[in-house]
């Protein structure tokens, strides 16, 4: 089966970047979708015919997503089967994305939410939150599950949870060591600042002052 993988942030191997045109030149039996770049609707755009193509030949789609799409609901423990609620504009079109392929193509379409990657790009960064949690995992983990997913010809969504649950100061003491960080606490206010939503009474959390951004995969 010819897959033709969609993307050019580095994360899955045999990336190309999105061309119309390759749909009919390449005939893949599967698609995997992992685009980041362009504006959000030129890439729901890009999605919808990679659909389009694939309902029309009978093949398959993976469409790489995010627990973003539970940005606005920080009390953690994410199953596939909970329903989306996202405060960021990403959130939104991951979501608003996941909802058309479903529609569209049923048990042609597997969206494979990801956990956070691990690697030393977190070095750019200023400051970490000792309060705020994601599940974690590297590029091998998420290259290993999607790999496992396909061959089993899962459909549906999935939550791909990595090594387990880290905060933000624990997992950049992980992999930067624990010299020269600065770390911090997290608030409400700026947590809604980060996702660029201004209503901050619209936010879900739990009561122990942590934001767990956090999932659990199946069976859980």
């Amino acid at each position: 089966m010819k897959i033709l993988t969609f993307g050019t942030s580095g994360l899955l191997e045999n990336e190309t970047a999105w061309n119309p045109s390759l749909l009919q030149s390449e005939k893949p039996g599967l698609i995997i979708s992992n685009l980041t770049e362009g504006k959000f609707m030129e890439q729901y755009l890009a999605n919808k015919a990679m659909a389009d193509y694939t309902k029309a030949v009978g093949g398959r789609m993976l469409y790489i997503s995010s627990v973003s799409v539970f940005d606005g609901k920080v009390s953690g423990g994410h199953t596939t089967k909970a329903a989306p609620y996202s405060l960021s504009q990403y959130g939104d079109f991951k979501q608003n994305c996941e909802a058309m392929l479903l529609w569209s193509l049923g048990k042609q379409c597997l969206v494979a939410r990801l956990p956070r990657i691990v690697s030393d790009e977190m070095s750019k960064r200023e400051v970490f939150y000792e309060n705020l949690y994601f599940n974690y995992g590297t590029k091998e983990d998420v290259r290993a599950g999607i790999c496992e997913c396909v061959d089993e010809g899962r459909f549906g969504v999935v939550h791909l949870v990595g090594d387990g649950c880290m905060s933000d100061g624990e997992c950049a003491r992980k992999v930067l060591g624990g010299k020269g960080l600065r770390m911090a606490e997290l608030t409400a206010e700026g947590y809604c600042e980060i996702l660029g939503c201004g209503d901050v009474g619209k936010l879900l959390r739990s009561g122990d002052g942590g934001f767990y951004l956090t999932m659990v995969g199946d069976g859980n």
